[in-house]
């Protein structure tokens, strides 16, 4: 089931399926990295599994009612006169006019040689929920997963990738899928298809859970077929690869993901939208732990789903989606001891959901989700859920990223980091001409002294696309900083910048508004020096307004644990 905190799949073993014959295949049993859930310890023990895109391996097509009825077609009996909810994996292309279909994989070598993928077969052959679409519902047919060949790319054991793109939503009763409900996720996946004791994943009855049938280990599984393991391989070193979708309901708002240095290709085919996307794999690392409940650290006992957890329960293994999973991430790591559990490339993006976007700091300068506004991918094991926040005072857009330091052999993870947004916008928020906008990067690691890390870094600026790429930073729990300027050293309007603080404001919500990370137990506290009581003062925790201008408060974050975290802030004080 889903929640705003990731997904949750419930186990159970699934009936015996119709079997199919897979194209021959070289009698192998399933061999390589496990990437298993680790089992629980016992009672009272409390687990955290951070996997980035696991839901995407393990999903398939399915048309639900809101309270999780599986429905055979959209016109099911069980459907009638309800609101649906749709999970559509896409089929491959094959007309020109048809659309909500996956149009071409393709991949460039370090050497510039390009590969055209040809389609080679779904795998399974069928889900066992697969579901027609309804075009005039905007409801996208629901097929398996696609396995393409490349021969020109070879991964380390063949050449066939998987490409997993689907399109969810919600359909009120006889209506139309609504663009403000509809999530787009890619992925692609090199695989190897390996023979052995596995069974097609089923969608569980009056839930939104999965049931794994399979007794052989299916955890580095793309997708599952009866008796076959679509088995995920490492991509090929320096491959750009180059997904197109072809879509009846363009992607709107912001995308993210695990890629990098990408090109987002954006137009009109007809009456549908192509959206290509060229970019690098990254390579990112998984969180897999449990941790005795009584020694936790208070911070990590305080991460969402762990209040179900005592001493003397059986505990859940939590597995946040990397999007919201950097609190997760940090308040963990005495736990996982700051080293990943493994790294592997990952080739995935998504549009960011309704929910993540409300309250953005971006929406005076947005039209909410009605057009497609930018784009965010880094290699972080977990990330902050929703666009950059940006600070109208200081001109800078800020996204905290979280990852362990090291990888399972000890050795320092490189971290990557890309923002692509509209050059309007960033023109908007800096109050300046579209094809005047500059800007700096920083990787700011500790936010008592900010103290920044040298990092290679790029920016440009077509005047339709205003990009930055940043990468060999290393990991702890950094804020990237892009701090916005003028080429021509033309000040910002000031009408540009959005009110700050009209009346009083606590302590926490300063906190919040400062990146600073506030778990239960921690002490926040504020300063504003003699120079500004005029315009404002602390009261109580709480910051006073009493004049307007320009005003500095100092927030500090004292844990018993860590040394004290602070930051100061000049806000803009209005009417």
């Amino acid at each position: 089931m889903r929640s705003k905190y990731g997904t949750v799949f419930l186990f159970m073993c699934a009936a015996t399926c119709n079997a199919f014959v897979m194209p021959a295949q070289a009698s192998t049993t399933f061999t390589g990295a496990d990437f298993a859930w680790p089992n629980s310890p016992g009672v009272g023990h409390l687990g955290l599994y951070i996997e980035d895109d696991i839901s995407h391996t393990r999903l398939m097509s399915t048309v639900r009612t809101q309270t999780g009825q599986l429905c055979t077609t959209l016109d099911d009996s069980a459907c009638a006169n309800q609101s649906v909810r749709t999970y559509s994996i896409l089929p491959r292309c094959e007309t020109d006019a048809q659309k909500d279909c996956v149009e071409s994989l393709g991949a460039t070598t370090s050497q510039g040689a390009v590969s055209e993928g040809a389609f080679s077969r779904y795998f399974p052959e069928s889900g066992l929920a697969d579901f027609e679409g309804s075009p005039g519902r905007n409801i996208p047919t629901g097929a398996a997963p696609s396995i393409f060949t490349l021969p020109g790319v070879p991964h380390n054991d063949g050449n066939e990738y998987m490409v997993i793109a689907s399109v969810n939503g919600v359909a009120p009763v006889d209506g139309v899928q609504t663009p403000s409900t509809i999530t787009i996720h890619a992925s692609v996946y090199p695989v190897k298809v390996l023979a052995g004791n596995f069974k097609r994943n089923s969608p569980l009855e009056n839930s939104f859970g999965v049931s794994h049938g399979s007794s052989d280990k299916w955890g580095n599984c793309a997708s599952i077929a009866d008796g076959y393991c679509a088995a995920r391989q490492d991509f090929p070193a320096s491959t750009k690869f180059s997904l197109s979708l072809r879509l009846s309901t363009a992607p709107k708002g912001w995308l993210h993901g695990r890629i990098f240095s990408p090109t987002v290709t954006y137009e009109s085919a007809g009456t549908s939208t192509r959206l290509k996307v060229d970019a690098t794999p990254v390579h990112v690392a998984a969180v897999a732990t449990w941790g005795k409940y009584s020694e936790l650290p208070e911070a990590a006992k305080n991460t969402a789903g762990a209040l179900s957890c005592s001493e003397t329960s059986n505990c859940p293994q939590m597995n946040p989606q990397s999007g919201g999973a950097h609190t997760s991430v940090e308040a963990w790591r005495a736990v996982y001891g700051d080293k990943a559990s493994w790294v592997r490339g990952q080739w995935m993006y998504q549009t960011l959901s309704e929910y993540e976007l409300v309250g953005s700091s971006l929406a005076t300068c947005t039209s909410g989700p009605a057009r497609f506004e930018g784009f965010i991918t880094t290699n972080a094991t977990g990330y902050a859920a929703g666009p950059p926040v940006f600070d109208p005072v200081g001109k800078t857009l800020s996204y905290v990223v979280a990852a362990p330091h090291t990888n399972a052999e000890g050795g320092l993870i490189v971290g990557t980091y890309d923002l692509m947004m509209r050059s309007d916008l960033a023109a908007c928020l800096y109050g300046g001409n579209v094809s005047d906008i500059v800007a700096s990067v920083a990787v700011v690691y500790d936010n008592a002294t900010s103290t920044t890390t040298e990092v290679k870094t790029d920016v440009t600026n077509d005047g339709t696309w205003f990009k930055v790429s940043a990468s060999g930073f290393h990991y702890s729990m950094p804020t990237i900083k892009t701090t916005l300027a003028s080429k021509s050293g033309a000040l910002p309007s000031v009408n540009s910048a959005p009110s700050i603080i009209k009346k009083s404001v606590s302590a926490r919500a300063l906190a919040t508004r400062a990146q600073l990370v506030v778990s239960r137990g921690d002490v926040v506290s504020l300063r504003v020096s003699k120079a500004w009581t005029k315009k404002c003062t602390v009261v109580r925790q709480t910051l006073r307004i009493t004049k307007t201008g320009t005003c500095r408060v100092t927030v500090r974050v004292e844990t018993r644990k860590q040394k004290p975290r602070f930051r100061t802030m000049t806000l803009q004080v209005v009417k």
